[in-house]
């Protein structure tokens, strides 16, 4: 039987009250590190507890896979730039912690990690050099480009305010996902706002990065960008015996003896 607060791997200490304010940014903080650290982008297998008095937040892990994901976030921060230089991937951790400490760092707070005795201060000089890493060019020997297709409704397509890139949310391994429009033609992206109307099925071409990471190479989620979008016609059950039939050349009687001369060798 698990323990009922998991095992800690990361804690957060602050001198100030564990106020709702200060906990959810605490939270926000550990979960996208987190998501950033997983191959799928989800913080399943971690939990946070919290004590109140002079905030203490605990980062607990439930299983291999958020071991895994916490052993990363603390290497990274111990050592921001050896980790990123062993790990690529790990560039997306360093983004997240100095995206989401920045509310923190005047609180006077610290990180305490396993395998560093002395603990490690959340200031401007820790966000600043996550941010700094964060923006380090990686070797183009460590990433990988390339396309994919992917089968699926669009669910939602808009954009929060006028200064950010349409996304459309739609299914990529049973996952709902919210990937960014890229360049495509005009007609192109009306066709994917009417398919949220008409719940049509997609053909749509993705544009990906992949970093080299300890795993091997990870997916960078946010590179993701629908790069072309095409409508699948529906086809009842009869036109598609009908094709079938059609595209299917019978063997003649020379081409079928061969075929048996060929499965008894």
């Amino acid at each position: 039987m698990k323990k009922e607060n998991g095992t800690p791997r990361i804690w957060l200490k602050l001198p100030v009250a564990a106020t709702p304010e200060v906990v959810e940014q605490a939270a926000r903080m550990f979960k996208e590190a987190v998501r950033a650290a997983t191959d799928d982008g989800t913080d399943d297998g971690v939990t946070m507890t919290v004590e109140n008095r002079n905030a203490k937040v605990a980062l607990n892990t439930w299983n291999p896979a958020s071991v895994r994901a916490t052993n990363h976030i603390a290497s990274l921060i111990k050592s921001p730039l050896k980790e990123i230089n062993k790990y690529p991937a790990s560039q997306k951790i360093a983004a997240a912690l100095a995206e989401y400490g920045k509310p923190l760092r005047k609180l006077g707070g610290s990180l305490t990690v396993p395998g560093e005795e002395d603990p490690i201060f959340l200031d401007q000089t820790f966000v600043a050099t996550l941010e700094g890493a964060a923006k380090k060019e990686i070797a183009e020997s460590d990433r990988l480009h390339g396309d994919s297709e992917v089968y699926s409704t669009a669910l939602r397509v808009g954009r929060m305010s006028e200064s950010q890139p349409i996304k459309a949310r739609i299914s990529i391994e049973g996952t709902p996902r919210d990937i960014s429009v890229g360049d495509m033609a005009e007609e192109q992206t009306k066709l994917l706002f009417e398919a949220v109307r008409t719940q049509a099925i997609l053909r749509l071409r993705i544009h990906s990065r992949w970093l080299r990471s300890e795993e091997g190479w990870m997916l960078d989620i946010d590179s993701m960008r629908i790069v072309s979008v095409t409508l699948i016609e529906p086809i009842t059950g009869a036109d598609f015996v009908r094709d079938l039939s059609e595209a299917i050349k019978p063997a003649t009687a020379d081409e079928f003896a061969q075929i048996l001369e060929d499965l008894s060798e």
